[in-house]
C-alpha cells in the first residue's frame, strides 16, 4: 500500500502562481506609467494656461491705461510690451520696451502693429507653446476693450 503525501504545492502550481502574480503586476505598472505621463502633461497644459491668462490680464490692464503701445514676438519667441511716447507719430514706438512671456515660446495672430486703444478695441490669439514640446500649446483668443468717453 501506499501513502499519498499531500502537503506543499507542486513545482506547476508554484509556476501557475507566479505567472499571475507577475501579470498582475505589469498590469499595475504599466497603469501608473500611464497615469503619470498623463499627468505630466495636463499639468504643463495648466501652467500654459495660467501664462497666458496671466499675460492676458497683463496686456488688459495696459491697454486700459495707454495712449499707444506695440505687442511684438521676438526671434526667439519671447513677448515683449513696447510703451509708445510718441502718440503724434503712430507708426513708430520709441518708448520702454518690457519682455512680458520668456518661460514659453509666443506667437500672436492678427498683430496689427501699434495700438491705439482710445481709436479702436484690439482682437487678437495669443498662442503659447512649451518649448520643448511644440506640438503642445494653449490657444487664448481675447478682445481687448477700452472705455471711450463721448463728448458732444
Amino acid at each position: 500500500m501506499f501513502v499519498k503525501n499531500e502537503k506543499g504545492i507542486t513545482l506547476i502550481e508554484l509556476l501557475a502562481v507566479l505567472v499571475l502574480v507577475s501579470l498582475i503586476g505589469t498590469l499595475i505598472m504599466t497603469t501608473f506609467t500611464i497615469s503619470f505621463k498623463y499627468n505630466v502633461v495636463e499639468t504643463k497644459k495648466v501652467k500654459m494656461q495660467q501664462e497666458a491668462n496671466y499675460l492676458v490680464s497683463l496686456i488688459l490692464q495696459k491697454h486700459r491705461t495707454l495712449d499707444a503701445y506695440e505687442l511684438i514676438v521676438t526671434s526667439d519667441d519671447k513677448l515683449v510690451f513696447k510703451e509708445c511716447n510718441n502718440v503724434q507719430i503712430p507708426t513708430s514706438c520709441d518708448g520702454v520696451e518690457s519682455i512680458i512671456g520668456s518661460n514659453y515660446h509666443y506667437s500672436l495672430l492678427d498683430n496689427p502693429g501699434t495700438i491705439l486703444p482710445k481709436e479702436k478695441d484690439f482682437s487678437t490669439t495669443l498662442i503659447v507653446k512649451d518649448p520643448k514640446n511644440e506640438e503642445l500649446n494653449v490657444e487664448v483668443k481675447t478682445r481687448f476693450a477700452r472705455y471711450k468717453s463721448t463728448t458732444n
